[in-house]
Formats: structure tokens, sequence, C-alpha cells
């Protein structure tokens, strides 16, 4: 890992877009996904990349979100179809 690697998230914990937050999961604490409350999972590929963003964001106050909570929030009634 190197800082060019992490640096090229720099916009996560500089909070340029109030959307990216930590996703936490409950039934593994302490670890995190970078999520966008539009509803996406930034994916970050080397954990240690990873861990040291999610490091970065929490340390820049980033808010955390836990996962129940997040899927509520993106659940969204379906119309019935009119088919028989």
């Amino acid at each position: 890992m190197n800082q060019e690697q992490i640096q090229q998230y720099e916009y996560l914990w500089k909070r340029t877009d109030p959307n990216w937050v930590l996703l936490g999961d409950p039934d593994s604490p302490g670890s995190y996904s970078v999520f966008n409350k539009l509803g996406s999972i930034l994916l970050i590929e080397n954990d240690e990349v990873n861990e040291e963003v999610c490091k970065r964001m929490r340390d820049a106050g980033c808010e955390v979100v836990e996962w129940p909570s997040v899927a509520e929030g993106l659940m969204r009634p379906v119309k019935p179809s009119n088919r028989p």
C-alpha cells in the first residue's frame, strides 16, 4: 500500500460530497464499507487501503450508519401490476 493509492480517495474524508458515509455492519463491529446515501457502495479492493480510507473518514468525523437503518431507508414500495 502506498500513499498514492490512499490519496485518490481523499475526497471521502475531505467531505466534498456529504452523501459519502461509513456503513457499519452490526455483525462485525469495527468493520466498515464506504457507502453513498444515494444507494451505492464504493468497493475498494485492497483491504489495507479500505481500512486506511475508513480510518481517515472516521478521524475526520464522517457519519457512520448501520446496515439495517440504511436498508429500511432504501426500500421503496412497488406499485402493484395491472396484469392478471
